[in-house]
């Protein structure tokens, strides 16, 4: 298998939720990706939860980390909001990227967060005195941004996909 993708339950995890994490029995399916790992030594392994883990349960994510680490996987682990992402939310999740090391021919980098996001009333503007609408220059300019890092991203999966790391830059 070249790429695991997993996200173990978050609630043990949430803000929202028990806030007991491994002590409750679905806290402990945190565990069971790197478990899997261990065994079947993906190439890329990508997890993903609720930023919660990083801010009040950071020895749980340090064994993680330490356990890949162990395991042979370069770790690298980022909270990402997604409203710098392209996604109409503001939701900060945790995501660990976990490249064996005889795969790794690049350095692996997060996305930078995106500048196009715009507030709604941006992206309209008028054209003149009729009241008539067009997407303003800085919504324009924000596709095109938008269409070259989407295009980026389709790249950055086939290479990882195919782990044809060397070219995912």
């Amino acid at each position: 298998m070249d790429v695991y993708v997993a996200g173990p339950p978050c609630q043990p995890w949430s803000r929202a939720g028990v806030k007991k994490g491994a002590e409750d029995h679905k806290g402990k399916l945190l565990f069971r990706p790197v478990e899997y790992a261990e065994r079947q030594k993906p190439k890329v392994v990508l997890l993903e939860n609720v930023a919660n883990v990083a801010h009040c349960f950071m020895n749980e994510l340090d064994e993680l980390v330490e356990r890949l680490k162990k395991a042979g996987y370069v770790v690298h682990w980022k909270l990402l909001d997604t409203q710098f992402h392209g996604l109409p939310q503001a939701r900060s999740r945790l995501w660990i990227v976990a490249i064996q090391e005889s795969a790794l021919q690049a350095p692996f980098e997060f996305p930078k967060d995106l500048e196009w996001c715009l507030h709604p009333d941006q992206l309209l503007e008028e054209t003149d005195d009729t009241g008539a609408k067009k997407l303003s220059a800085t919504a324009l300019k924000n596709i095109k941004n938008a269409t070259h890092e989407v295009k980026a991203l389709v790249c950055r999966y086939r290479c990882l996909s195919s782990c044809q790391l060397d070219q995912v830059r």
